[in-house]
């Protein structure tokens, strides 16, 4: 049986090669230009990219009792630029709204911070992680790779981002839920990719 630490880093070496892919594709198709193409809102910095078509991880429930959970959402700091060499902190909460069906109508800010559009499952263990692209350092300053997520406790993840050298960034996101006090996997949202632009 996979352990929790080996299912994420199998996500993570999957979802990086798609990050890679699309931030080389963004950084190739400017090049020669004598003024930058058009770009889609959905790529703008600082506004949350759509999901990677064809590439996500598929949403997958593997247990019986996922009904039973309760809903909950992830907010994470809206970033717009970054500038080269220098950290800024980027938080992910993960917030239990309570037990329904899944989220009809999605918030896309949450106390000033941005919304993931994905439902993740709560009241039980929740584990985050980020994957960056080449032009990014990501240094984690949590500690728990998982965190009980319930009404009582948020979950909360941090990490210091530093630009390495101008142009387009991305990030992306999962968060995978764990039967609470155990190893088995419940549900993987699919990966939600955000654009940030490095500035010297």
């Amino acid at each position: 049986m996979f352990s929790r630490a080996h299912c994420i880093a199998i996500m993570a070496a999957t979802s990086i090669g798609v990050l890679t892919a699309a931030c080389s594709s963004s950084s190739s198709s400017s090049t020669g230009s004598a003024a930058p193409p058009a770009v889609a809102p959905a790529t703008n910095p600082g506004i949350p990219a759509a999901p990677i078509a064809d590439q996500q991880l598929h949403s997958t429930k593997t247990t019986a009792n996922y009904n039973t959970l309760d809903r909950g959402i992830l907010a994470y700091t809206p970033l717009k630029i970054l500038h080269t060499g220098v950290a800024v902190g980027f938080s992910i909460t993960v917030i239990d709204i309570g037990r329904g069906s899944q989220l009809t109508s999605i918030p896309t800010i949450y106390h000033g911070d941005a919304v993931d559009p994905y439902d993740i499952p709560t009241s039980a263990e929740v584990a985050v992680q980020i994957i960056c692209t080449s032009n990014l350092i990501c240094q984690n300053l949590t500690s728990q790779d998982s965190q009980f997520v319930s009404l009582q406790h948020e979950g909360n993840w941090s990490w210091w981002l530093t630009g390495q050298n101008p142009g387009a960034a991305l990030i992306g996101i999962v968060a995978v839920t764990y039967k609470e006090g155990s190893a088995t996997f419940i549900h993987t949202t699919p990966l939600w990719g955000i654009s940030v632009k490095v500035q010297s």
